[in-house]
């Protein structure tokens, strides 16, 4: 095993597995995937345009999932030290009714 992914919902058990995994990666030196899945609520008119809204959304939501994941870092203890070695992905998932 080289890589670890970590789904993330921002919830407090969300957080624990992500900090377990940072843990881990750091003590047998892999690589870390932090990744959220999202459904945008979007009323019409906007609807209508889903396609052309998607590549902005999906920045918004890596920019949230960066942010979480600095921020769960930062409560690591000071014995864990961590280089850069994690990815965040935000896809959009779409359901169909």
């Amino acid at each position: 095993m080289k890589t670890i992914l970590v789904p993330v919902d921002y919830s407090p058990n969300s957080k624990s597995a992500l900090l377990y995994s940072l843990k881990m990666a750091q003590k047998a030196n892999l690589n870390v995937v932090v990744f959220h899945a999202f459904h945008p609520m979007v009323s019409p008119p906007a609807a209508y345009d889903i396609p052309s809204i998607i590549p902005a959304l999906e920045k918004e939501k890596v920019l949230e999932l960066e942010q979480y994941v600095k921020d769960s870092k930062s409560v690591l203890p000071e014995d864990v030290r961590l280089s850069n070695n994690f990815q965040s992905f935000a896809t959009f998932i779409l359901v169909s009714s």
